[in-house]
């Protein structure tokens, strides 16, 4: 009688066979089971309060009267929607609009990469660089005065 070849079975065979090891069990010994964390959240009063702090603030600022021009596409001819402090502004373009000082700084800050390609006449190679461009172009047209400002906070003190 011959003797049949006994198989060889392969690691990921014997891993599939295989019992749950002390392995885990260990682990599961190291890594107990954890209370997930309380995360509070601040209740509607303290986001109201908040909400009127920036208001605020946004209030007690410059104003400033702006243009945001439009583009060609029609993507760039939309109104410009951001956000001060969770403040939001929607902007309608190629309309002088008057917005606190720190809109403005947003819109300065608000820049896009655009690629450069420079062909070399010689050997015709491409080199692509970029640049950055404002992503909403737009223009100061008057900014109100410090006297102007106080006058205007005053008498928002006298009507409240």
């Amino acid at each position: 009688m011959a003797n049949k070849p006994e198989k060889v079975s392969t690691p990921s065979e014997q891993a599939e066979q295989a019992e749950p090891t002390e392995q885990v069990e260990q682990v599961e010994q190291v890594l107990p089971a954890q209370e997930p964390e309380k995360v509070s959240t601040p209740s509607e009063h303290t986001l109201h309060a908040q909400e009127q702090e920036i208001a605020q603030l946004l209030k007690g600022q410059r104003k400033v009267k702006i243009m945001i021009q439009s583009g060609r596409t029609p993507s760039e001819q939309c109104p410009v929607a951001l956000a001060v402090n969770g403040r939001e502004f929607l902007i309608k373009r190629d309309v002088e609009v008057e917005v606190p000082e720190a809109v403005v700084n947003v819109l300065r800050l608000a820049v896009e990469q655009q690629p450069i390609v420079d062909i070399q006449p010689s050997t015709g190679e491409k080199n692509i660089g970029y640049k950055s461009v404002a992503r909403f172009p737009f223009h100061i047209l008057a900014m109100e005065s410090d006297e102007q400002m106080n006058a205007r906070l005053k008498k928002k003190t006298k009507a409240a």
